[in-house]
């Protein structure tokens, strides 16, 4: 899958002369579609003026060798480039990607090595900074001493130091979201989310609910004077970098309503044993319930309440929770003899096993709560036999603790 990185770990050009050079990697691993590059230059400037727009960069059809980009970015400066499918990138969607779009990211400023101030604890050993995580979504809020501009980033790696710049990254450079402030301040807001979840992006390490993960501020001026923190308690590299933990997800459902449409018994009213299921990684919890009698095209009612209601804590290895319901109609003992027939809202097979059909779950601050969310489910046969077939409705909602 797609990889688009710096070619320095740290992610920051190193100041040599008024400007310092930038080079990255575009790995497209075998990718069968064009890819395009939107990127930009926005210069640290006191005014604070509106940055400049995304601009059209490389375009290139595949086969793709692996490519190598080169930028010179200004002291204080900052590079950013964006890394869309050809022809599904735009200026305005640079700016703010959505994340089944971005294939890639990069975001590079411009600082001196060993050119250290205490932007971030200048008045207090203790940074004024606070993270707050939600279940998709980490916030961090801090004040600097001096206007400056910013980026934030968060990992399952912890952050150091390199040696020779004194700039600090991410072990693995596996960067799973990125915040940048576009002109200087002294307060300053972010929001970030994991917004590289095209299907490009698949080897790409995803922010999941109730990990424990790492963050790493960086800040900087006109002249390239950087800090950085990576604990809410006091200075770095002398204070061990903090974990945050981003809250647990927790999926609930229930069926609503339930159609049959064919009952698979020509001789009388049908019968079926109905199996509720919410799948996510290697969990999955179920309830069962029984219609009896079913007659054809009809509906269930009353519906057994204590049998169809849900809870699943999604597991942290998996982002992907799926529904299902599968029936069985018991023609055992029939007379004239008959046999079993079955059919599922999962397909020929059935659920469970990442079977079923998919639930969404939005993210970001504000936006991650889901209440009520209802899908018609309609069912498929699993028999060859005679014809079984239903609809149910099931209504789900999302909240993280």
């Amino acid at each position: 899958m797609v990889r688009f990185t710096p070619n320095d770990p740290t992610g920051i050009a190193v100041n040599a002369g008024g400007t310092g050079p930038a080079d990255f990697t575009v790995n497209p691993s075998g990718t069968a579609v064009g890819l395009e590059i939107w990127h930009r230059t926005v210069r640290f400037d006191p005014a604070a003026p509106p940055p400049p727009p995304f601009v059209l960069g490389p375009v290139w059809d595949p086969p793709h060798p692996t490519r190598a980009l080169h930028a010179d970015v200004p002291v204080g400066g900052l590079y950013q480039a964006r890394l869309f499918e050809k022809g599904r990138g735009s200026a305005a969607l640079a700016e703010k990607p959505p994340p089944e779009l971005l294939v890639g990211r990069v975001d590079t400023p411009c600082a001196g090595p060993k050119t250290r101030l205490k932007f971030l604890t200048a008045c207090i050993e203790r940074p004024q900074t606070l993270l707050t995580p939600g279940g998709t979504f980490v916030t961090a809020a801090f004040a600097t001493s001096a206007p400056v501009m910013a980026r934030v980033q968060i990992s399952d790696s912890p952050p150091q130091v390199a040696p020779l710049t004194g700039h600090p990254f991410f072990g693995n450079q596996e960067v799973i979201a990125t915040a940048t402030s576009d002109r200087p301040a002294l307060m300053h807001e972010f929001s970030l989310i994991d917004d590289l979840r095209s299907p490009l992006t698949s080897s790409h390490v995803g922010l999941r609910p109730g990990t424990e993960l790492f963050f790493l501020i960086v800040v900087w001026d006109a002249a390239g004077f950087f800090d950085f923190v990576w604990n809410t308690t006091g200075e770095a590299p002398v204070t061990p970098p903090e974990k945050i933990k981003v809250k647990n997800r927790i999926v609930e459902a229930r069926v609503t309503a339930v159609h049959c449409y064919e009952d698979s018994d020509r001789h009388s009213f049908g019968e079926a044993d109905f199996t509720f299921g919410l799948t996510g990684g290697a969990s999955t919890v179920t309830q069962t319930f029984t219609w009896d009698p079913m007659a054809l095209r009809s509906d269930m009612a009353p519906l057994p309440a204590w049998a169809t209601a849900l809870q699943l804590v999604a597991p942290f290895t998996d982002d992907r929770v799926v529904v299902w319901v599968d029936a069985t109609e018991d023609d055992s003992g029939s007379f004239p003899s008959d046999s079993d027939d079955g059919a599922s809202t999962a397909g020929r097979l059935g659920g469970g096993a990442g079977r079923g059909t998919p639930l969404s779950f939005p993210a970001g601050e504000g936006r991650e709560q889901v209440t009520d969310q209802p899908l018609v489910l309609h069912s498929v046969p699993t028999t060859d036999g005679e014809l079984l077939s239903f609809s149910t409705t099931v209504v789900y909602s999302v909240t993280y603790a």
